[in-house]
C-alpha cells in the first residue's frame, strides 16, 4: 500500500479531538503506511462524527476522503 503526502487545512476546533489520529499517520507516513491509512481513517470516521458541515470541517475531512479512496 503506497502511502502518498497529504495537505490538510488547520484543524478547526471542532474537530480538535482528532489531531492526535493525523499526527501520529503524519510521524508513521514514512514508516509505516498501515499505520498511516488507520489513523487517517479513524480521524475521517471520529471526525464526520463530530463536525461534518462547516466549511473549515469540510476542509479537512474531505482531502482525507480524498487519499484514503486513493490508497485503498
Amino acid at each position: 500500500m503506497p502511502s502518498s503526502p497529504i495537505n490538510l487545512a488547520a484543524i478547526p476546533p471542532s474537530l480538535k479531538p482528532i489531531g492526535h489520529y493525523l499526527k501520529t499517520a503524519s510521524e508513521h507516513e514514512t514508516r509505516d503506511p498501515v499505520i498511516t491509512y488507520w489513523c487517517r481513517l479513524s480521524a475521517l470516521q471520529n471526525g464526520l462524527k463530530l463536525d461534518k458541515k462547516s466549511k473549515e470541517a469540510l476542509a479537512v475531512l474531505l482531502p482525507l476522503m480524498d487519499w484514503l479512496e486513493k490508497v485503498m
